[in-house]
């Protein structure tokens, strides 16, 4: 570890700034995994870590959709519609099977479906990185705060209004 690049880093209120956020909004992000996981299990008795796999579905569907259509808004419902019925599905045909079972048997069932949902997306969609933009609503110049850059991300997740694009 370079101390003295961390003291200067510390000494400036740019990299405290961004620090500071970069930290705030990990830790959001942990906070909502844990909480996520907690309530399901709580809830349902269910061990599920497959969710992942089921939000690069939906990824990946929006994506297709908004290549066909141009249309960031139905590729948003197309993602979620596409999840919703695999999820669905998933739950009944598989996941029904191991309810109440021992907690090792859900870990398998999730663990085995989230190697075969990768294979299936490398299959259909391909091995390299794929994007679909940034639709022109979400394109807004970074909020700076005592010289420390990215706490617009931090505003929005903290106050969740709509940010009006500066030109």
């Amino acid at each position: 570890m370079d101390l003295d690049a961390l003291t200067g880093c510390l000494a400036s209120s740019a990299c405290l700034v961004t620090q500071t956020t970069s930290g705030l909004i990990i830790g959001m992000l942990l906070f909502l995994v844990a909480v996520g996981l907690t309530l399901i299990f709580g809830v349902l008795k269910v061990v599920n870590f497959s969710h992942g796999a089921f939000y690069m579905f939906g990824a990946y569907f929006a994506m297709t959709a908004y290549q066909l259509t141009g249309s960031f808004a139905l590729a948003m419902l197309c993602g979620a519609a596409g999840t919703a019925i695999l999820g669905l599905i998933f739950e009944r045909v598989f996941m029904s099977r191991v309810y109440g079972a021992d907690v090792l048997m859900q870990l398998l069932v999730c663990y085995a479906f989230v190697l075969i949902f990768d294979d299936v997306v490398r299959m259909i969609w391909g091995p390299e990185f794929k994007s679909m933009g940034m639709p022109a609503a979400f394109q807004v110049m970074p909020l700076f705060i005592a010289g420390g850059g990215g706490t617009r991300r931090l505003v929005a997740a903290v106050f969740p209004v709509r940010s009006m694009p500066t030109s």
